[in-house]
């Protein structure tokens, strides 16, 4: 399993086979519907459901700033998580 995530984290770094932007403020990151609905019940309602998310492309966050989603979104692909005085 642990060798998928680092498969799927090398396609993601590369832009390969990924099927949505997550944007939040000016924060763009790629990513693969399918690995963030498998580790978060929040993506996982959105891309199964009847929300419009489920079929679009770029899906803006509004709840959260673009880097603490970029670290979030990190840590589903990586299981590893940086935590500095800066971002706490």
């Amino acid at each position: 399993m642990k060798k998928a995530f680092k498969v799927m984290n090398e396609l993601r770094s590369q832009n390969l086979l990924c099927d949505v932007t997550i944007v939040a403020e000016d924060m763009e990151i790629s990513a693969h519907r399918v690995v963030l609905a498998a580790c978060s019940p929040y993506f996982h309602a959105m891309f199964t459901g009847e929300m419009s998310e489920s079929r679009a492309k770029r899906i803006r966050i509004k709840e959260v700033d673009g880097w603490t989603l970029r670290m979030l979104i990190d840590y589903v692909y990586t299981a590893e998580i940086q935590v500095t005085e800066e971002n706490v």
